[in-house]
């Protein structure tokens, strides 16, 4: 499905987001914002789609990364391959970690089940380090294993934070990228609203992209259907290396 707007040039009546995946063509492919929007918060929310199938090899395979201008995570999602010899606790799953203002990493979280299925799959995720809250639902339920051995706690601290922050979407600029992602946005807040983005069985819902009701403001960034140079949100357009297609099967 395509926005009418695409075709002329104009906002309509049906002018909404179409989850459709992205995929890269398992290369070369990979795509990040240019350093150009602040964050000033210890807080932040993402909320994407994305599919991946099992793999292995001791390797990671990136979902996303949300960085400061000194390269420190604020927060970085990414799957732990299906054999990985040293983290037994961690195969298959997807893992969440953060680090502090001095670049310490201050948590891990993993996910209580594989989503390493070739299936579509809602995230949505949000951190606090000022109180210490957080939320993590994937296809609208709880989607923490709060009891896997490897687990860091999520805890109050200072966020790396400052003008020049980047976000890479399915790469760390050092290796494996989940090749396939549908929509995906940020905002420097904290959001407990999931269901205002999913179904509770995971659906994507059509979302505001005028008022931004969900977001309740613009977010630093939303991709609406996997085309990374077509941002509606406020951190300008992708930077795009390799080449990205609309994927099979996305809905």
């Amino acid at each position: 499905m395509s926005k009418l707007s695409d075709y002329f040039g104009r906002v309509t009546a049906d002018d909404f987001y179409t989850p459709a995946m992205m995929e890269w063509d398992g290369v070369t492919g990979t795509s990040w914002t240019s350093p150009s929007y602040s964050s000033i918060r210890n807080e932040v929310t993402v909320v994407c789609r994305f599919k991946i199938s099992p793999f292995t090899g001791d390797t990671l395979e990136y979902l996303f990364t949300a960085q400061n201008s000194s390269t420190y995570d604020r927060i970085t999602a990414a799957f732990i391959s299906s054999n990985y010899s040293s983290l037994p606790n961690r195969r298959g799953c997807l893992q969440f970690w953060g680090k502090n203002s001095a670049g310490t990493l201050i948590f891990t979280l993993l996910s209580n089940t594989g989503y390493d299925d070739g299936a579509d799959h809602t995230l949505f995720c949000s951190f606090n380090s000022s109180t210490g809250a957080y939320t993590i639902k994937i296809d609208g339920v709880d989607a923490e294993d709060t009891g896997n051995a490897d687990k860091i706690a999520f805890g109050t601290y200072t966020m790396p934070k400052g003008a020049g922050s980047s976000l890479l979407i399915g790469n760390d600029l050092s290796g494996g990228n989940v090749k396939q992602i549908g929509y995906f946005g940020m905002r420097d807040n904290y959001q407990t609203n999931w269901s205002d983005f999913m179904t509770s069985d995971g659906q994507p819902k059509e979302l505001d992209e005028s008022g931004w009701t969900e977001w309740g403001a613009q977010p630093l960034f939303w991709n609406e259907h996997g085309e990374m140079n077509n941002n509606l949100g406020s951190a300008g357009d992708m930077t795009k290396n390799g080449t990205i297609v609309i994927g099979k099967g996305g809905n």
